[in-house]
């Protein structure tokens, strides 16, 4: 089912708040009702917080299994690395795509130190500093 671009917003701003995320103030003409809505359901998102804090610790089956194989390959070394426990369940379409680069709709492209975001009409295109990928050799 597909949202309205504003609807998607509003969902993305709902799952930060209940994460435990600053949620940036809404910029469109309800801005106000909906940063009042977010200041009254804060304290629903910080009870969900701590549960959910509560919680950590505990990986699902895949994670568990990446995580023992670091813990095997890395005990000789010292090293601990740890995966990480919380996580924003990316339950709709684009939302990745949403988060990826600034929430800003005159900014289309988002530039560090290790990659430059542009923001296409079929999605968002990452281009990093130190890619290995070559076409050498494949057109010659």
């Amino acid at each position: 089912e597909q949202m309205d671009q504003h609807a998607f917003h509003r969902l993305i701003a709902f799952k930060l708040a209940s994460n435990g995320f600053e949620v940036p103030p809404a910029r469109n003409g309800n801005a106000e009702s909906e940063n009042q809505v977010l200041q009254l359901a804060s304290d629903l998102f910080h009870k969900y917080a701590e549960q959910s804090r509560l919680l950590t610790g505990h990986l699902n089956p895949p994670d568990r299994r990446i995580q023992d194989f670091l813990d095997d390959a890395l005990a000789s070394t010292g090293i601990t690395i740890k995966l990480p426990t919380a996580a924003i369940n990316m339950d709709r379409y684009g939302m990745a795509r949403q988060l990826s680069i600034p929430d800003d709709p005159s900014v289309s492209e988002f530039h560090n130190g290790q990659m430059d975001s542009y923001r296409l009409c079929n999605g968002v295109l990452h281009n990093p500093l130190n890619d290995r990928r070559t076409t050498k050799g494949a057109f010659h």
